[in-house]
């Protein structure tokens, strides 16, 4: 995995902020929270030389959950939000049927992944796949993200779609004259669901 970090960002890859580990944030105590941020980062600037710091500074949420002092925290420490629009669902694409008497998601096949990326892929669009990894029980889970890759861009490419950087599609929306932008004063309407702003880039946050 290191040398594959290496290489991403000898060839011009960004590097972005997901957290250490797969699992929820929102209920560790600030401090708490902020030293795992400050771990990844660690981490992260053994590959990139601390480029994330001077450049994007992306980070995205695990599973996609955001809380108010989370936003706070990452705010502070000048980042950006990253989210994506283009989702298939690939996490359980290799997930038993029945695990521990609760029944997932239906796996699809790669063919499935494939068609659902290219038919609902948008210019700007941010694509969500993930990286392989076995659970406590030896259990494969999103262990196809290789193959859909494989196959799904060379018919993006044939569409006339290319891959960019994070911070490329940021400059790109920056220069759009009709990109929206939202004050620097703007805040969560209510006080204990809303809207917040990190960067640039709205999200929606709970307490």
């Amino acid at each position: 995995m290191a040398g594959l970090l290496q290489q991403a960002v000898t060839e011009g890859h960004e590097l972005a902020h997901h957290m250490g580990e797969d699992r929820a944030y929102g209920g560790l105590p600030g401090e708490t929270f902020v030293q795992c941020v400050e771990t990844t980062e660690a981490t992260l600037a053994r590959f990139d030389g601390g480029r994330g710091a001077k450049a994007g500074r992306w980070w995205r949420p695990p599973s996609a959950s955001l809380t108010h002092p989370m936003c706070d925290a990452l705010e502070s420490r000048g980042y950006r939000l990253c989210m994506g629009d283009l989702y298939s669902n690939d996490v359980w694409i290799d997930a038993p049927t029945q695990r521990g008497g609760v029944r997932t998601p239906c796996p699809r096949t790669i063919d499935y992944h494939v068609a659902f990326l290219i038919d609902q892929a948008r210019p700007g669009s941010v694509m969500i796949l993930h990286s392989a990894k076995r659970d406590e029980h030896g259990t494969l889970w999103r262990g196809k993200t290789a193959d859909i890759l494989a196959r799904a861009l060379p018919k993006l490419a044939a569409r006339g779609f290319e891959c960019g950087s994070l911070s490329a599609l940021q400059d790109a929306a920056d220069r759009a004259p009709f990109a929206l932008r939202l004050p620097a004063s703007w805040r969560a309407p209510t006080p204990r669901t809303g809207r917040r702003r990190l960067g640039r880039v709205p999200l929606g946050c709970t307490r």
